[in-house]
């Protein structure tokens, strides 16, 4: 079983501590830092699953550290819990309209139920993979297959310059959030030519 990484970002090396030794006893893999900078440093080496974020961050905010990572491409759909030991409503409305799975209050939550939320935030989640590229052939006996060449504009299901049957070709196209996989984009080839 691979482990998830998690990913703590708080400025108290007791938060810090007391997390890190719960989550790696749940077999998690834990990163820490006490920054908001540090932890965007981390994030551009490390592959984080999950990540934990103090808005209370002295320096860079919390909410400016979450700005940065829902303004990365390869950063945005990782789930950010927030934690604070404030509970300023202004704040976590900000926080969660930037993109935050949920708001966590240090003072109300015991860290056991933090971990709970982990594993659950995390059930939901795939693991990243590979984006997957599909071919199907066209059945020209296929009444759906005619209607999908008349709706494309293709004149028979077979290739004109080989006479190959022709095959749809589904892409990655883009990803729409973190529970849709993505959309594809379609294409009609030749299993021979692959010219159309």
């Amino acid at each position: 079983m691979s482990h998830r990484t998690i990913l703590l970002i708080d400025d108290s090396r007791l938060v810090r501590k007391m997390y890190r030794h719960r989550l790696i006893g749940d077999s998690y893999r834990m990163l820490t830092a006490e920054s908001g900078e540090t932890g965007l440093e981390v994030l551009q080496r490390q592959t984080v699953d999950l990540i934990l974020l103090d808005l209370g961050l002295p320096g860079m905010s919390g909410i400016e550290v979450l700005e940065r990572i829902m303004d990365d491409d390869s950063l945005r759909n990782i789930p950010v819990l927030v934690l604070s030991a404030k509970e300023q409503e202004t704040l976590i409305e900000r926080a969660l309209e930037l993109g935050a799975q949920e708001f966590i209050s240090k003072a109300m939550t015991p860290v056991d139920k933090v971990v709970e939320r982990i594993g659950a935030v995390l059930a939901h989640d795939r693991p990243a993979q590979e984006p997957r590229h599909f071919r199907l052939a066209l059945d020209p006996v296929s009444l759906d297959a005619h209607d999908l060449a008349t709706a494309l504009g293709l004149d028979c299901l077979a290739c004109a310059r080989c006479g190959s049957s022709l095959i749809v070709e589904l892409t990655p196209h883009a990803v729409r959030d973190l529970h849709t996989s993505q959309e594809l984009a379609a294409r009609i080839i030749c299993a021979k030519c692959d010219d159309r």
